[in-house]
């Protein structure tokens, strides 16, 4: 599908009008928002992917576009990067959001899988971090998890990305899970979001939200027949991508 089908729909019951735009629009007008707002055209190509993965898979994209945008500097000022009692922390004087915070995490985890887990200080946890996930799962490799750390210093909600990339929501874990990732009171208490990686194989037993198939129907139907978007969110996503400019030649 090349082109947005530009029709509006009025919700029988929720009340909310909807907008079917194309695949290709999400992730091109997320770019052009992040660019504008003064993101890299690096960033912006990997958030605006993420974005239309998850707007895809759970409607939720566009809405952690628009509250990462705010945060987003074109000062480029580099992350700190440190060890912390075997959490490596990034810290990020800008206050970059998840989008742009969390690719920087994931690169960490990734090149040393059985290695400390990264926690992002601060930023909000949210169900995008599917879309920033699932590029790197790969056959034979660890699973991709990333969990909430709540203001009351528990592990909140969470999601695991397994190598076939399945999605699995997780429930706010136990003391026992808190335990083995051996955080300090400290870090607990800062809050955040932590980035791991979790050895073995997926069991009959795991839940898994969006199986591989889902994941894959889904993508399909939405290349083929578009998304319903929300259509004050897509209106919103408009205005910033227009403020981005295209020299001419």
């Amino acid at each position: 599908m090349t082109t947005a089908m530009h029709q509006s729909h009025q919700g029988a019951t929720s009340g909310v009008t909807t907008h079917r735009v194309a695949v290709r629009e999400i992730r091109e007008a997320a770019g052009r928002a992040l660019c504008a707002a003064g993101a890299s055209a690096g960033e912006a190509a990997v958030a605006a992917g993420a974005v239309a993965f998850t707007e895809v898979l759970t409607g939720q994209g566009l809405q952690a576009l628009l509250a990462e945008l705010p945060t987003v500097s074109s000062a480029h000022t580099p992350v700190a990067f440190r060890n912390e009692d075997g959490v490596d922390v990034l810290d990020d004087p800008a206050g970059r959001g998840l989008l742009l915070l969390a690719p920087l995490g994931i690169g960490l985890v990734v090149a040393r899988p059985l290695s400390s887990p990264v926690l992002l200080p601060g930023v909000a946890w949210h169900p995008v971090l599917a879309g920033l996930l699932a590029p790197h799962c790969r056959p034979a490799e660890p699973a991709l998890v990333a969990y909430e750390l709540n203001a009351e210093g528990n592990l909140g909600r969470g999601l695991r990305v397994w190598p076939d990339r399945s999605v699995e929501l997780l429930a706010p874990q136990d003391s026992t899970q808190l335990q083995q990732l051996n955080l300090t009171r400290r870090q607990l208490e800062t809050g955040g979001v932590l980035l791991t990686a979790a050895p073995g194989r997926p069991t009959t037993e795991r839940r898994v939200t969006f199986s591989t198939e889902d994941v894959a129907a889904r993508q399909q139907q939405a290349y083929a027949n578009g998304v319903l978007v929300e259509f004050d969110l897509w209106s919103a996503v408009e205005a910033a991508a227009g403020c981005y400019l295209v020299a001419e030649r």
